[in-house]
């Protein structure tokens, strides 16, 4: 019987499984994560090889002139090394990693979730998905809250692919698409793109994408041949940022 239920946990039956217990499901960008493993025992003693944690999400990428959603690991932590789990034994492990502060903030389309994986000797391995929400950090919400003062709101959010150049240490800058619905810049602007690169936790740059609203018959045309865009980028750091507000009502009022 003991022979048979090794074979039965090589191929996944009866095998040990793990399930991540975090203490909250909204952390903020740049925030520690805590929380613990539940490790419960299948049907025959086996031996863990290492548990490891991965922050993921997901960015739009274009195939072919399709575009498709495709996911990206963050960051992965080794959380526990070798050890034996027996029959049915529960074992609690804690846990606790940063989470990286370049993480998307959750909105629009953008998902995050934290993936655990129990990495088993001679059978098959286990794993545990867990959706977060990730919040705004400093630099983050005062730009959001920058826009909302002016009088924006936000029409989309994605995580899009950039080559290499032009991004940070992912694959993807998550893009904000706001649109003026009251306020100084009312009916100036289509929409402003803003996308996020960071350089550091306190250092970032905004890379901003301003869209005219064509007025009369050189509006109209410059809108047709696409000329009414303008781009610019500003870095915002800890020692600027009380200046933030200032600087991007700057940009609006020179590309109005």
């Amino acid at each position: 019987m003991s022979f048979f239920k090794k074979a039965l946990a090589t191929i996944g039956i009866g095998n040990a499984k793990i399930d991540a217990r975090l203490e909250k499901s909204d952390w903020n960008q740049g925030e520690e994560v805590r929380g613990e493993l539940v490790l419960t025992g299948g049907s025959v003693v086996q031996k863990i090889e290492d548990i490891f944690m991965e922050v993921c999400c997901t960015y739009i990428r274009e195939v072919d002139d399709k575009k498709i959603s495709d996911t990206a690991v963050l960051e992965r932590f080794r959380i526990s090394q070798q050890t034996e789990l027996g029959p049915n034994e529960e074992r609690k492990v804690p846990f606790s990693f940063v989470l990286p502060y370049e993480t998307p903030i959750t909105a629009g389309s953008s998902k995050v979730w934290v993936r655990t994986q129990l990495g088993i000797e001679s059978g098959v391995d286990s794993s545990d998905y867990d959706p977060i929400t990730v919040k705004p950090g400093n630099i983050t919400a005062k730009v959001l809250d920058t826009f909302r003062s002016l009088g924006f709101q936000t029409r989309k959010v994605e995580n899009e692919y950039v080559k290499r150049y032009a991004r940070g240490r992912y694959p993807f800058l998550q893009e904000f698409e706001f649109y003026p619905v009251s306020g100084p810049f009312y009916r100036a602007f289509d929409e402003v793109e803003v996308a996020f690169r960071f350089r550091s936790e306190d250092n970032v740059d905004l890379l901003m994408e301003v869209d005219r609203r064509g007025r009369g018959l050189m509006g109209l045309l410059s809108e047709a041949l696409e000329m009414d865009e303008s781009k610019v980028s500003l870095n915002v750091n800890s020692q600027n940022i009380h200046q933030l507000p200032a600087m991007i009502e700057d940009v609006l009022q020179r590309y109005r």
